[in-house]
């Protein structure tokens, strides 16, 4: 993950312009019957090959359950081990889905408020330092509205090129960033606008919020999701830490799908909940369900309740400000999205979707529901700037039908 200067216009800022783009798409399927398996597949396989990507999996999701879902390539091209349903990779920014979650199931428990002030849930004072007197509330850092920032020196500093998991607890990271007191602080990692005021994409304030659930619950975020979300779902191969995870069975990062192309190393940082979640195609299309199945799991538990999911997709904001993304593979169209609760809002075809994209280093996801249509999407690859609309539409189209 590439993350640098006062806007964060590196890999997981970017992943926004990304998002916006692939969502504008045109009808570009309209005369390819993708409701057959079999052209389903030549589509996939056809972009799969033009965007030249090492691997990749795909799922569609729809009311009865799993339309679809399916491995192509590798996750490891030296090695020869294919990328399947089961292969483990970082999924970048589509992680924040999984904190807005947690937070949601909190304020369903009564112990927090969106409109109240974080002082109120953390173990160190926060302000805007240009902004004394104004509030920082839990909503704001849900809808990028904090006038908390992603400082440049942060990723130059604190990226750790390894397997390992950053040895900095999240707490004493983000006291020493945010308390005007930090070892990390400097007046740039606030935004010289008023909390509430701007739009401004913020990793470190989702991480925040990740960091207020542990505080609250008094357990840490990892476990917190684990007993709370990934255990119900039956998502047994999702974790937020390395020391958990099958190193044999992680995607490698790739610039490109020869063996020529460069790969990039594991990594983490110390604002995890922003971006490092590991998962597999399999656990993600679980919670895909449940997204479609109103909070409800197939097994009937609820993981959040119907009145709280509207609220997750409901506009909350619609002044986003966005990065020129840079040159990439994936073809752009128009289209304005708005913010839910850490949800994007946004079009692809005739689909009104909510839902995040992710983008780092050798990383390229996406996730995707219909809530109207009852339906969605996800797509998880392992090379850089990897997108398309097309097979988006694509798996919409077979999973409405199927």
């Amino acid at each position: 993950m590439i993350r640098k200067g006062k806007y964060c216009m590196g890999f997981k800022s970017y992943s926004i312009a990304v998002m916006i783009a692939l969502l504008g798409c045109s009808n570009d399927l309209e005369r390819i019957d993708t409701s057959i398996s079999s052209e389903l597949d030549n589509v996939i396989l056809s972009e799969f090959k033009r965007m030249q990507l090492p691997g990749m999996a795909v799922a569609a999701v729809n009311e009865e359950g799993l339309a679809s879902i399916k491995g192509y390539g590798y996750a490891n091209v030296e090695s020869g081990i294919p990328f399947t349903s089961q292969t483990r990779i970082q999924i970048a920014s589509v992680s924040k889905l999984i904190v807005s979650i947690a937070i949601i199931q909190m304020v369903e428990s009564g112990l927090v408020e969106l409109q109240s002030d974080v002082n109120q849930y953390l173990p160190f004072y926060l302000y805007n330092p240009s902004f004394p007197n104004e509030p920082i509330t839990l909503k704001m850092l849900l809808t990028h509205s904090s006038s908390i920032i992603d400082a440049g020196f942060l990723f130059k500093n604190f990226n750790v090129y390894s397997n390992q998991d950053f040895p900095l607890p999240l707490n004493v990271f983000l006291e020493n960033y945010l308390s005007t007191k930090g070892k990390y602080f400097t007046i740039h990692n606030y935004s010289n606008h008023k909390p509430g005021e701007q739009w401004l994409y913020s990793n470190i304030g989702t991480s925040l919020a990740a960091l207020i659930v542990q505080e609250v619950i008094g357990m840490d975020f990892n476990e917190y999701c684990k007993a709370h979300i990934f255990i119900p779902l039956e998502m047994h191969h999702t974790t937020w830490r390395y020391d958990e995870t099958s190193m044999e069975n992680l995607a490698i990062p790739y610039a490109g799908s020869s063996r020529k192309t460069p790969k990039y190393p594991h990594k983490t940082y110390p604002d995890y909940p922003s971006g490092h979640l590991i998962s597999t195609a399999d656990d993600l299309a679980k919670f895909l369900f449940m997204l479609i199945n109103g909070g409800e799991t197939q097994d009937g538990e609820f993981i959040i309740n119907q009145t709280s999911l509207n609220l997750m997709m409901e506009v909350h904001r619609t002044d986003l400000r966005l990065p020129n993304p840079p040159q990439a593979i994936y073809n752009f169209g128009p289209d304005l999205s708005d913010q839910g609760l850490l949800f994007f809002k946004g079009e692809l075809g005739d689909y009104k979707l909510w839902g995040h994209t992710g983008d780092d280093a050798g990383v390229s996801t996406e996730l995707y529901v219909d809530i109207e249509n009852k339906i969605g999407y996800l797509m998880l690859n392992n090379r850089s700037w990897a997108h398309s609309p097309i097979i988006g539409k694509a798996l919409l189209d077979y999973a409405i039908k199927n």
